[in-house]
């Protein structure tokens, strides 16, 4: 049995820190695979984004991160990977703070 986390979230936020929130979402995802009836062959977690990926291997380096989840990097097609991009820039807008002028 193989079992996968899939996320198209980056590693860091609009503002460039460390997305924290998307982090907590993939640990919370990843306690699911401890409630599996039947330990699976492979855990593996796949990102679109190499920012995550890159968050990921920071934490499983600090022994934040269970060790026996693979990482997978993958490339969205140019089609699907344009929608993310949108999808992403407009979640982004709708929680940004906006200046009003006084």
């Amino acid at each position: 049995m193989i079992v996968a986390v899939i996320s198209t979230s980056p590693g860091t936020t609009s503002g460039g820190k460390e997305a924290t929130v998307k982090l907590l979402k993939i640990r919370s995802d990843v306690l699911w695979f401890y409630m599996l009836e039947r330990v699976p062959e492979r855990r593996l977690l796949v990102f679109s984004e190499k920012s995550m990926v890159d968050l990921i291997e920071k934490e499983k380096k600090k022994g934040r991160f269970p060790l026996e989840f693979e990482i997978l990097k993958v490339d969205l097609p140019p089609d699907l990977a344009a929608k993310v991009a949108e999808s992403q820039r407009i979640a982004s807008e709708e929680v940004s703070p906006t200046r009003k002028s006084i």
